[in-house]
Parts: C-alpha cells; structure tokens; sequence
C-alpha cells in the first residue's frame, strides 16, 4: 500500500507543473526566472510585485523630489541602479541635465526603502534599473 502511494506520488510530480520561488519544474524540465526586489508591503505574484515595485518607485520620487532652483522645462536625465543582494538602492550612473538635477536624482534614488533582493533560483542577486526623468 505505502508503495502504491509513493508510486503515484512521483507519477504525479513527474506529469504535474510545480511553480515556487521563480522555480518551475514542468515534467522533466526545470526552468528559472528573475524575481525582482520587493518593496516593503508588496506581495503576491512575481507580476504582482513588479507592479507594486514599479508604482511606490515613482510615487517616492514625485512625493520626494526638490526640483533645484533654475531648472529648465524639458531636462532629460538618466539615472542607473540596481538593488543589491542586501536589498539597498545602489546608484551606478546617472547622465544628462545640469549637476543640480543629477543630485537630486541620486538623492532619490539612494533613499529608497530597504528591500527583500531580487533572486534567481532561490540565490539573491542585483537587479538593474534604469529609470528616465524628463522636468
């Protein structure tokens, strides 16, 4: 009887799709997927916490931001960072725009709340983003 259970048990595991952790296992194949940082709060699907990642990220910016004095309608700038696997905002480079603009960018940027870091299968790493102001 316990041998008839284990039987079907691995038949099912073998036939079934098993989903966790940016983890899924269908049939013989095994496959990976990004999961991104997860802002405080955030929870659900991986789609789910983009979302959420993505709305807190720009309503942090635009409650946060202080426009410098002399700024000029139609300023472009770039700013790029990722999470690192501590779950910290780490600015790597930001271009475009008077040095004013540019601080106030990575200022943003590096105030961002601490995170639980983007992994894949299961190992945390960086996530990079980069992210375009237009004033």
């Amino acid at each position: 009887m316990i041998a008839l259970f284990l039987v079907s048990a691995f038949s099912f595991a073998q036939n079934g799709t098993l989903k966790q952790n940016g983890i899924s296992m269908n049939g013989t194949t095994l496959r990976t997927s990004e999961v991104p940082p997860t802002w405080p709060g955030c929870d659900g699907s991986i789609t789910q916490k983009k979302n959420c990642f993505n709305q807190n990220l720009a309503k942090h910016v635009v409650k946060g931001f202080k426009f410098p004095k002399g700024h000029k309608s139609g300023t472009k700038v770039t700013v790029t960072f990722v999470i690192d696997k501590k779950g910290d905002a780490v600015v790597k480079k930001v271009t475009g725009g008077p040095k004013a603009l540019q601080d106030e960018v990575r200022r943003q940027i590096a105030s961002l709340p601490k995170m639980k870091p983007g992994h894949m299968g299961g190992t945390p790493r960086e996530i990079q983003y980069t992210m375009p102001f237009t004033f």
